[in-house]
């Protein structure tokens, strides 16, 4: 049995070894942007990835006017890409992540950016649907899409991420 004492751990003979207790890992910051009905919408959450490296939306998208949710959303005009959606990855590189793209006369783009600030394109979809996002995105530390449309939205799904390795102990 071992009883933390001043930062030192004693055991059951009265022995005084280091503590080590691992660093916690890195938080992930999860921004949006946008308006429903002329009502703008901003939300900013910090996040955990989980065991497995992924990364929980925290406001899942409701059409229904509310939020405001983890989403690039807007109803401004036809494909005018008007909100935002943005994960920082400090700390964490992504690995894979798809997004979906909702609502009427919707658009949705956006880019991928590096450690070194150079960026990889998310090209413009106009479907309703699901799509990955360029393999060229794996181990960027930001992710941001722009979205809206007539009434239309795109938000982030299975967001996967490249884990620390554990610390080892002194």
């Amino acid at each position: 049995n071992l009883l933390l004492f001043n930062g030192f751990n004693q055991d059951e003979e009265g022995c005084l070894a280091p503590s080590f207790s691992p660093p916690s890992p890195p938080s992930v910051l999860l921004t949006s942007s946008g308006s429903k009905l002329n009502d703008p919408k901003q939300g900013s959450w910090i996040v955990q990835p989980t065991a497995a490296g992924y990364i929980e939306d925290p406001a899942p998208f409701k059409d229904d006017g509310g939020g405001p949710y983890w989403a690039a959303s807007c109803c401004e005009e036809w494909f005018n890409e008007c909100g935002s959606v943005q994960v920082e990855l400090e700390g964490y590189r992504l690995l894979d992540a798809s997004f979906y793209v909702g609502g009427f006369k919707q658009s949705c783009s956006g880019k991928c950016t590096f450690a070194d600030a150079s960026s990889v394109v998310i090209p413009r979809r106009t479907g309703v649907g699901s799509a990955a996002l360029p393999a060229s995105c794996a181990g960027a530390e930001r992710v941001t899409l722009t979205g809206g449309g007539y009434c239309g939205w795109c938000f982030l799904q299975n967001v996967r991420v490249q884990l620390p390795p554990p610390p080892s102990p002194p």
